[in-house]
């Protein structure tokens, strides 16, 4: 073993001690205070404390039949699926009745060594065995006695044999002899983790003769117990020795029956000195025995936390009984867990952003810590905390923040990762999740580890290619296989720390990536190059000509312009118009004639009836928005469950809180009437008010829309020309401007989605309003003001005007302003309208602000 092993295994050992809870002698359990059990007669989601045994029910005859298998071989393996409560049984039952002489003829003098397998299963039982010799939490007293477990268990087979032997030496007094137990928890780790690294390939196969040899002579007082997952019995039978002894030795943890989840659900909360009502004992058992019956995992993991969360909810208003009030408070067996998840998820928000960046380090976190494998054996993977620390470098994050978002998910009230909040964090210590049911019910988590798996599919997938291409069986990647790797590569940027657990050769796949991407770029730029001399006499004859038509065409420009706008107004191609008569008025120089257009482009509808008035954004998305009958301010309600009303002008938040929606109340099934809000509180606690109505508006659902639609002869709804598709609907009945419809959806003028305004009879009453990825929209009582909001977590606010004499911009900056309204542009040397890029879109806005602002700085100085 490295000095780089025996640094980082100076803390290992701590994970495993948590859920051992022996006093420092090793040899002696921590009994629980009578406030302790008060405060938390349920552990939750993590497995039971050994010192936790008075509160460990419902397992009548289990530890008995355990020790009566130890009796007879002392080799035990105890299976069981995921939820089983493996693990608790063995340190919350088993541990207790040893210690207490239940196996008579070994009497009641145990050393007990707990571990996991883990990357290094001989190591981490070294670090369990050093506890032992030392008996101190003290590392430093620890590190020096894992230097000689560490070498025992290193050069022989018989290693634990050797190390008995100089705890209990020959010479020593029968009464001073201990017996020895080895745990050896979540025994299926030893065939989850790829240990090619470790410069030992057969470091698992000397791990298990360790065991059996220690095990297999009934004359030496050492006992094995493994805890293992069901699913993974198979993975045994590949090493010589195992599943013999597992035949021998096995436990099979059964489910329990109604009468001992009554004991689980009871016990607990009478010896708090609480009661529970008896309607929900009879709930929670039947909903125990119906999860049972669809084959559900993770029933006895889920009650614990369900039941601990019922107990905090109760113990908050100071209650002797815990009654269904409580226990629907907390979601429930089906949702109290990822409800609890959700929320400290939740917390980590910052307000502002959409996924604010603790929750970020959150998800890369989580999906380290879980294994994203397809198939059944899917679960925990424990991982060191200077490995996250990498993982999280690629966005940035310091080892400060990672600590902050890792302790935030395993204080005392949650216990998601482990180990718990009473273990320093170090660089070598192992994260782990504390239970797989956690994959299993929180419904975001279950999206990252899909995220996970997929980037993961294509880290093996390009591993195999370069092994292909390194054995000659496959060239460079080229075309639409190369465009997904290389987006991917740029968009995920995978650590080293990331990619090795798929590949070890991952370094040589990051190479052959690279020198696909270079051998297609030589060759396009190849064909650039032959292209290029063709071309050059083509494009130099072609750019003659187009100057001289242009320099001729300018001779009589704006007639021409005239001409093209009248006839793009006769056939209705608006947005044509709306350019042809952007380059007449830059053109033009009669001020008379540039008012007369902008007059008769106002009656056709072609300029804007309305300007963007402000923009303002907020970190998560909105949910519904409405502006005030007073006009002065608009509330908006986020998904986060937030609230805030804010001045229409200035963009200052007037009030903020909480609040629920109540139920929406219609008498048409083809309406949804507009919801209204009762605020809870606000930012500081304070009581705002009651309720607030939005308004009298509905929203018509999508499906709907016959209102204003035709439908053509096959029964398709047929959409105005400049819309494409409609994905909602805001109705107001008759307006002062006549504007009695919003909708928004993709709109066929620009490269953006857009509302779109219509009076009732369906015509059009405005030019769109650009909002990218718009998903609501609502009007003040006036008609005045019109709010818009999306996917960009942006509120934007439109006045609309009496006249359009605002509009009557400078030549350029209007042509400009129509650029950024619509995302189209008019190719002057073709004529023809085309879509500007994003990227040049957006330079183009900022410049138009830009300059729209200096103008209106002059013409209020003037």
């Amino acid at each position: 073993m490295t000095a780089s092993n025996q640094t980082d295994s100076d803390f290992l050992f701590q994970l495993d001690e948590f859920y051992l809870d022996l006093r420092e002698d090793g040899r002696t359990i921590s009994f629980l205070e009578k406030k302790e059990i008060e405060k938390r007669p349920f552990p939750g989601l993590r497995p039971f404390k050994t010192s936790e045994f008075q509160i460990f029910n419902g397992r009548d005859g289990q530890a008995e039949e355990l020790i009566n298998r130890l009796r007879k071989n002392h080799f035990l393996a105890v299976i069981g699926s995921s939820g089983t409560g493996k693990s608790s049984l063995v340190r919350a039952g088993l541990i207790p009745q040893l210690l207490a002489g239940y196996l008579q003829e070994a009497g009641t003098n145990w050393d007990i060594a707990v571990c996991r397998p883990g990357k290094n299963p001989v190591e981490n039982l070294a670090v369990a065995l050093a506890r032992i010799k030392c008996r101190s939490n003290n590392n430093e007293k620890l590190k020096n006695d894992y230097h000689l477990t560490g070498d025992l268990l290193s050069r022989s087979i018989y290693g634990i044999l050797d190390f008995n032997e100089i705890q209990n030496p020959p010479n020593q007094q029968k009464e001073e002899k201990s017996n020895l137990l080895i745990i050896v928890d979540q025994f299926e780790e030893l065939f989850r983790f790829n240990r090619d690294d470790l410069g030992d390939p057969d470091i698992e196969i000397h791990f298990i003769n360790l065991l059996l040899n220690a095990s297999v002579n009934p004359a030496v007082s050492i006992y094995v117990v493994a805890t293992m997952r069901s699913e993974f019995l198979g993975d045994c039978a590949k090493y010589r020795g195992l599943p013999e002894a597992i035949n021998e030795g096995q436990y099979l943890v059964p489910q329990l029956s109604r009468e001992q989840i009554k004991e689980v659900i009871e016990d607990p909360i009478l010896i708090a000195g609480k009661k529970i009502a008896p309607g929900l004992v009879e709930l929670l058992v039947n909903e125990i025995e119906e999860s049972k019956a669809k084959r559900s995992l993770d029933q006895l993991p889920i009650l614990q936390h369900a039941l601990m969360r019922t107990y905090q909810e109760a113990m908050k208003e100071a209650a002797l009984e815990i009654t269904y009030k409580h226990y629907l408070a907390t979601g429930g067996l089906k949702d109290a867990l990822a409800k609890h998840a959700q929320t400290k998820y939740n917390e980590l928000a910052d307000g502002v952003s959409k996924e604010s960046f603790k929750q970020q380090i959150a998800k890369i976190t989580f999906q380290a810590l879980t294994d994203a494998s397809t198939d059944q054996k899917k679960g925990r993977r424990p991982t060191e905390l200077s490995v996250l620390y990498e993982i999280a470098g690629s966005m940035k994050a310091s080892s400060e923040q990672v600590n902050e978002v890792v302790n935030h998910f395993r204080d005392t009230e949650t216990s998601f990762i482990m180990p718990p909040s009473n273990t320093p964090l170090y660089p070598g210590l192992i994260i782990d999740i504390s239970h797989e049911s956690l994959m299993r019910q929180w419904g975001m988590l279950k999206d990252w580890v899909a995220n996970e798996t997929e980037n993961g599919k294509l880290m093996m997938r390009l591993a195999e290619y370069q092994n292909l291409n390194k054995l000659g069986d496959k060239d460079y990647m080229v075309g639409k296989e190369l465009k997904l790797f290389s987006t991917w590569f740029k968009s995920f940027k995978p650590q080293d720390s990331w990619a090795k657990r798929y590949s070890i050769d991952y370094k040589e796949s990051f190479a052959y990536l690279d020198s696909s991407v270079t051998n297609q770029r030589r060759k396009k730029m190849k064909i650039f190059w032959l292209s290029l001399g063709a071309l050059f006499i083509i494009c130099s004859t072609f750019f003659l000509i187009t100057f001289y038509q242009k320099n001729q065409a300018r001779i009589a420009l704006n007639p021409i312009f005239l001409e093209k706008r009248a006839d793009a107004v006769k056939y209705e191609r608006r947005l044509q118009a709306l350019f042809f008569t952007a380059e007449v008025l830059a053109l033009e120089k009669n001020e008379a004639i540039r008012d007369s257009i902008i007059k008769q482009s106002v009656k056709e509808k072609l300029i804007p009836n309305y300007t963007l008035q402000q923009v303002y954004p907020y970190g998560s998305m909105v949910m519904r928005g409405a502006i005030s009958k007073e006009g002065n301010t608009f509330f908006i309600w986020r998904y986060d469950s937030t609230f805030s009303e804010v001045n229409i002008e200035t963009g200052d938040i007037l009030h903020s809180g909480n609040y629920e929606m109540l139920e929406e109340d219609t008498n048409d099934s083809n309406l949804v009437k507009t919801s209204y809000f009762k605020l809870l509180y606000d930012g500081a606690g304070n009581f705002t008010r009651d309720t607030v109505l939005t308004d009298s508006s509905s929203y018509y659902k999508r499906e709907y829309f016959n209102t204003i639609l035709e439908k053509d002869e096959f029964g398709a709804y047929t959409f105005p020309l400049i819309v494409k598709s409609i994905a909602g609907a805001y109705y107001k009945e008759d307006l002062p401007k006549k504007i009695n419809w919003l909708t928004w959806g993709e709109n066929t003028e620009s490269i953006f989605t857009a509302v779109d305004m219509w009076d009732k009879y369906g015509y059009a009453a405005g030019t769109s309003l650009i909002h990218d990825g718009a998903y609501g929209a609502a009007m003040d009582q006036q008609s005045q003001r019109i709010l818009t909001w999306g996917s960009d977590s942006a509120v934007k606010v439109w006045q609309l005007n009496n006249d359009t004499a605002m509009l009557n911009l400078p030549p350029a900056l209007l042509k400009k302003k129509i650029q950024v309204d619509t995302g189209v542009e008019l190719d002057e040397v073709s004529y023809r309208i085309e879509r500007i890029s994003y990227p040049d879109y957006f330079r183009r806005k900022q410049e138009f602000l830009k300059e729209y602002q200096a103008y209106k700085e002059n013409a209020a100085k003037k």
